[in-house]
């Protein structure tokens, strides 16, 4: 007699995100807290801690944090911090120009900084920098031209401890070829 097995693989998996969102939007079950500026949310080390390798020093072993498994940002604001805790909790990137009380590109510069100092993984980072080649592709760039250069003059005015960081450079270079690639003085489509 033979027993059929089951492997994981031959069954559809399930995303865990929708769970994950439901326990950030209810904060059930929390074990931490995240402060920045007025606003504080109910997370979980579990899964903060085993997405985020920032999270994971900041709440363990000795600091003061792990301690009292309290957190509190100031270098960043506020919306800063809810686009990277949905991003930690759900992987995607939930940001939009209707939601962001500034431009939606200076929003993707920013996130490319946050990102970086929370020591995301290299998917996150290639995300945004699609989301930012997308919101440049089309027509889309001379309707949005002054969020355009704005955005462009904030990525080089970013005066940061290590402004040179690789990503940011990376953010840059996708502005700049947005750039050119939308008023013909160069074609950046081959690279």
């Amino acid at each position: 007699m033979q027993l059929t097995i089951i492997s994981r693989s031959d069954v559809s998996k399930p995303d865990f995100s929708r769970y994950d969102k439901e326990l950030l939007e209810t904060g059930n079950f929390s074990d931490v807290k995240l402060e920045c500026g007025d606003k504080t949310w109910n997370l979980h080390k579990s899964i903060i801690c085993s997405r985020c390798v920032w999270f994971q020093r900041a709440l363990t072993g000795s600091y003061k944090e792990a301690q009292t498994n309290v957190v509190t940002l100031t270098t960043f604001s506020t919306e800063q911090v809810e686009v990277l805790i949905c991003y930690i909790y759900t992987g995607t990137l939930n940001i939009s120009s209707e939601t962001a009380t500034h431009d939606l590109l200076k929003l993707l510069v920013d996130f490319v900084v946050v990102a970086d100092y929370f020591l995301l993984d290299a998917e996150c980072h290639a995300a945004v920098l699609e989301r930012l080649r997308s919101c440049l592709s089309g027509g889309g760039t001379r309707r949005r031209w002054p969020e355009f250069i704005e955005a462009v003059e904030y990525a080089y005015g970013l005066q940061l401890a290590d402004s040179e960081t690789p990503r940011l450079m990376d953010a840059r270079k996708v502005l700049v070829r947005g750039y050119y690639s939308r008023t013909g003085f160069l074609d950046f489509e081959g690279e």
